[in-house]
């Protein structure tokens, strides 16, 4: 062998079957009787699927990571926002007949709301959204649609679904398969500078654990898959390889945030699915949802929209607020006061118990999950309980449920989370249906 030359290389090989394949290529001597050298041996190693295993787990870090800086960053933005909001909603009120400055308020409260959309983009990306599953037809869901995504694309592009007889049901969250399929439509119509088409399929898939064997995060089981397919201009497998990656994109500056695809990937990863791309320069591009089938004794679901509170009726009841954050608990108050219910607001549990234990008359503890290091809300929820067997319970965080869970254990399951930042209306809705409730089973 050659003086300098490392006997084991790694290098693309090209098999019998025209396929290339990464490959371990190992030289070594052969001897003769007289141990003289009388030629070079070569054993080659198929790794492709060892390479491929560690580039999934390598995305897999990358989404984690991104996931520990997300969950903290979206918690105290969310307190930020809860206050922007509560403020904003009881000004507009208050300058309701001044057309111009409420113009202003509108203004601002639509610009609040965008920052709680893009925190549950954040949340999205290291799969820690608040999820409601369902069992949901897709090929109900994506027919439903067609006519706002014709809209959204445009008269120059041609959309069909073609749904697949005997389709399972999906378990998943309908409203983020919807947002998620609009998100793939805009990037096929993007891919379609001229116009073209797009296809909708819904089909069953069957996965052995031979053929999830290769793959990170992929559990063998039956799925209900959702493909979107563009005549567009189709991407190279270095791109393929990165569409999942947060804020990568191949659009110019401000034409995309690169966050799209990937929101996609963390929703689906995070109701136990997953996500597959062919794409192939000049033919188009193939993406596919893949979602775990619904058990067999689940209802698919049909939303009629969510029922409008009456925020302005006069209200009995009376609510505790414990927050310790100082601004948020005054906000939280100014808006339940505006309500018509009777509040008071303390700052952390062992005031909380001793409020309760001085006014029968509170009806209603809605506390934060993590107060401050005396006591949590759960702890407080439960101490409450003992004390107050019929008190209502009411968590609010700017965790999610998951974030709650790895952060400190705290598992809400003796009460209704709101999450922050919430809107008048949504926090009206909570508190019309506890109390209801409650009148209901007395």
């Amino acid at each position: 062998m050659e003086k300098g030359v490392p006997e084991v290389q790694e290098r693309q090989t090209t098999f019998p079957d025209g396929i290339a394949r990464t490959t371990w290529t190992h030289k070594f001597p052969i001897y003769g009787p007289g141990r003289e050298c009388t030629g070079v041996g070569t054993v080659i190693i198929d790794v492709t699927d060892q390479r491929n295993l560690e580039d999934q787990l390598v995305q897999a870090q990358k989404m984690e990571a991104v996931g520990q800086l997300t969950g903290g960053v979206a918690h105290d933005f969310n307190n930020l926002l809860t206050i922007v909001l509560a403020n904003l909603e009881l000004l507009s009120e208050r300058i309701a007949e001044d057309d111009q400055l409420n113009k202003l308020a509108t203004t601002a409260i639509h610009a609040a709301r965008r920052g709680g959309e893009l925190t549950q983009r954040l949340l999205a990306l290291s799969r820690q959204q608040p999820l409601q599953p369902q069992a949901v037809d897709l090929t109900e869901l994506a027919t439903g649609m067609i006519d706002l995504l014709r809209r959204t694309l445009g008269p120059e592009y041609f959309i069909e679904v073609a749904g697949s007889e005997g389709l399972w049901p999906c378990l998943a969250d309908p409203a983020q398969i919807e947002n998620a399929l609009l998100n793939l439509a805009i990037n096929a119509r993007d891919a379609m500078a001229d116009g073209g088409a797009m296809t909708i399929e819904t089909s069953n898939l069957q996965l052995s654990e031979k053929e999830t064997a290769h793959l990170v995060e992929v559990e063998p089981g039956d799925y209900a898959v959702l493909s979107v397919t563009d005549t567009g201009s189709g991407m190279t497998p270095e791109v393929v390889e990165r569409v999942f990656e947060p804020f990568f994109t191949t659009k110019k500056t401000g034409k995309g945030s690169g966050l799209g695809l990937s929101m996609i990937y963390g929703f689906v990863q995070q109701s136990g699915g997953h996500m597959e791309i062919d794409s192939e320069v000049g033919r188009g591009t193939t993406v596919r949802i893949c979602l775990p089938k619904a058990p067999a004794d689940a209802l698919v679901h049909h939303t009629g929209g969510p029922r409008l509170p009456d925020e302005t009726a006069s209200k009995e009841g009376s609510i505790l607020v414990v927050e310790d954050d100082r601004i948020v608990r005054a906000a939280m108050k100014d808006l339940i006061d505006s309500m018509g219910y009777r509040v008071r607001v303390v700052a952390d549990g062992p005031e909380a118990l001793a409020m309760l234990a001085d006014d029968e008359r509170i009806d209603l503890l809605f506390v934060d999950v993590m107060l401050g290091d005396r006591m949590t809300g759960v702890e407080l929820a439960e101490l409450a309980r003992k004390s107050r067997p019929g008190i209502k319970l009411l968590f609010t965080s700017g965790y999610t449920e998951q974030e709650l869970m790895t952060r400190g254990g705290y598992k809400v399951a003796i009460g209704d989370l709101l999450h922050k930042p919430f809107q008048k209306r949504e926090l009206a809705d909570k508190l019309n249906a506890i109390f209801e409730v409650g009148e209901n089973e007395t």
